[in-house]
């Protein structure tokens, strides 16, 4: 591809390269896409995805990059741009999979008969996480980030601290402040259980 072969002489320093997506240059982002997409293509076939799904992916992927990268006090550190970016694609195509497990299963559609409880219950649901979202927004960063990133996405704390997705640089102070960010979201879930009442 031309695209991809001028790309590798204009992004070959990988500063510039990071400057480039930080400002949204267009042509850096296309060209990190294009770096991803047959790993991101074997990760679909691998996980049992369609490939429709490819640029849903690569997209969703370079919004969460660049929302990282313009997090204040981010570093790459050793780590190259497409690798840091390839990690995130894995954890992308890793919720793909399982909302698509969740859809197989629990989706109201493919259920044949339907009970009030089960109406309830999917309702239930979605209420919580568009409650969860709330809360997580209350709490601000890097609270926010922190508790997604173990409750929601599933990293272990280990795998935070390695690929360098938070501010702390060990799992030690990782824990201690994810602590004091559920005493937060505690306190806010306290004050929406209040204002219901």
């Amino acid at each position: 591809m031309n695209f991809f072969k001028a790309g590798k002489n204009v992004f070959a320093d990988e500063e510039f390269f990071l400057q480039a997506i930080h400002s949204g240059d267009s042509r850096a982002i296309v060209y990190l896409q294009d770096k991803a997409t047959g790993f991101t293509k074997s990760l679909l076939q691998q996980k049992q995805l369609p490939q429709h799904l490819l640029g849903e992916v690569l997209n969703e992927g370079s919004i969460i990059f660049i929302k990282k990268i313009r997090t204040p006090g981010f570093a790459l550190h050793s780590a190259k741009v497409s690798t840091y970016f390839l990690e995130i694609i894995k954890n992308v195509v890793s919720n793909k999979t399982r909302g698509r497990q969740y859809a197989a299963q629990e989706t109201l559609e493919n259920v044949v008969e339907l009970s009030d409880h089960s109406v309830l219950e999917y309702y239930s649901r979605k209420e919580n996480m568009e409650l969860v979202a709330k809360l997580l927004s209350q709490i601000g960063l890097p609270c926010s980030n922190i508790i997604t990133l173990k409750y929601l996405d599933g990293y272990s704390d280990e795998e935070v601290v390695q690929g360098k997705l938070s501010p702390y640089t060990s799992v030690e102070s990782l824990r201690v402040k994810r602590s004091d960010c559920m005493k937060k979201i505690k306190e806010q879930a306290l004050h929406w259980k209040t204002d219901q009442l």
